[in-house]
């Protein structure tokens, strides 16, 4: 089993009874999403988090060995990204806070993954690839998550 320090960042409000017992609980802040993430790395950066994994809730296909392999691939990369079928991502980890990768983004858009390991290839640095994985952004797709799931 993963062994690491556990925040969940909330949104609005912090549900001291919803389940996430054993794990930090944080306020997001910032304006946007891509502000919203750069500050939760840059808090965990600051408290000295050597190796750093963000995943969204909306990715209901991530498991546990998911974002195992996330940390085991910062190992060798400096960045590792789970793309998205979007054309977004589900998770993002580093090594250390690279803030230029949530400058200018395009968040929630197709482009989005493809700007962002453009992003990394032209600072030098190295990044890794999981697997590709449906997020739920729309009704059909959470229809498509189930009736994925009622196959198996």
């Amino acid at each position: 089993a993963l062994t690491c320090h556990r925040v969940v960042y909330y949104g609005d409000f912090i549900n001291p009874d919803d389940g996430w017992n054993g794990y930090v609980k944080a306020q997001q802040t910032g304006p946007d999403l891509g502000e919203r993430m750069l500050n939760a790395f840059r808090e965990q950066a600051v408290a000295g988090a050597g190796k750093m994994v963000i995943v969204g809730s909306d990715c209901l296909d991530i498991t546990a060995g998911h974002i195992e392999r996330a940390f085991g691939a910062l190992d060798a990369a400096d960045v590792v990204i789970g793309p998205a079928l979007d054309g977004g991502y589900y998770l993002l980890g580093m090594k250390q806070l690279y803030p230029f990768l949530f400058e200018d983004m395009p968040w929630s858009q197709p482009g989005l993954r493809k700007l962002t390991e453009r992003v990394i290839r032209e600072n030098n640095l190295t990044f890794a690839l999981l697997d590709e994985l449906t997020d739920i952004d729309e009704w059909s797709d959470y229809e498509q998550f189930l009736a994925r799931n009622s196959r198996r």
